[in-house]
């Protein structure tokens, strides 16, 4: 009875010493960054006329177009945002270009 009362505590010491020296898991940052603005992945951004999308690993690949993020002064804006710039006011398209709006 002894030797089987042994026995167990050597095997929980042992296993408690092993879930101890076991690192955990450190998180994976994913997100993209443009300036000082993060993305998640999936995100698109037009930037010099060219679409860039946001990948799982958190780098940029170039994609072949589609809606996009408008950035204007290290700023991220939604289509159809406006913003005044010199008097004039200009609206982000959908495609992530901005364009200027025509004022009455």
């Amino acid at each position: 009875m002894l030797r089987i009362l042994a026995g167990f505590f050597v095997v929980l010491l042992s296993a408690t010493g092993a879930s101890a020296q076991t690192a955990p898991a450190t998180p994976v940052d994913s997100r993209c960054w443009h300036a000082s603005q993060s993305y998640s992945a999936g995100s698109l951004v037009r930037v010099g006329g060219k679409f860039y999308a946001c990948a799982a690993d958190g780098s940029w690949a170039e994609a072949q177009g589609g809606g996009a993020n408008c950035v204007y002064e290290d700023r991220n804006y939604g289509s159809g945002a406006l913003i005044a710039v010199r008097e004039a006011l200009i609206e982000c398209q959908s495609s992530g270009a901005w364009s200027g709006v025509k004022q009455e």
